[in-house]
């Protein structure tokens, strides 16, 4: 008779497969980072990074995609204090390139201490 199981058959014998739907906008943002990087920080095989980034995989458990939405904070995280470097840095060059032109000028307006104006 396996219509009547008892409640305890029922916890320890089965364990429920989720599968659910990638959500869209996850996977447009994802798209927006490298299949290395995500790989990288969530620790997937490439493989099946690329899967999901192409779209063959369709669904998955709630738990990859719990991770995957961990995985793009930290991603976009990383991303804004890179950009935030970048800015620093770029900043930094503009204001030696200013440095370097005040200093080519100067030594353009000096005079010559021995030449042609100083002959007596």
């Amino acid at each position: 008779m396996g219509l009547f199981r008892s409640h305890d058959d029922k916890q320890n014998g089965e364990k429920i497969s989720w599968s659910v739907p990638f959500p869209p906008d996850l996977l447009a943002r994802l798209r927006g980072f490298s299949a290395v990087s995500i790989s990288k920080a969530s620790g997937m095989y490439l493989e099946d990074v690329f899967e999901i980034l192409k779209g063959s995989r369709s669904r998955t458990s709630p738990e990859v995609i719990e991770m995957l939405e961990n995985v793009l904070k930290k991603l976009e995280e990383d991303d804004q204090r890179l950009e935030k470097e970048a800015a620093k840095i770029n900043f930094m060059i503009k204001g030696f390139d200013v440095l370097e032109q005040k200093k080519q000028k100067r030594q353009l307006n000096r005079l010559p201490e021995t030449g042609y104006y100083l002959e007596e």
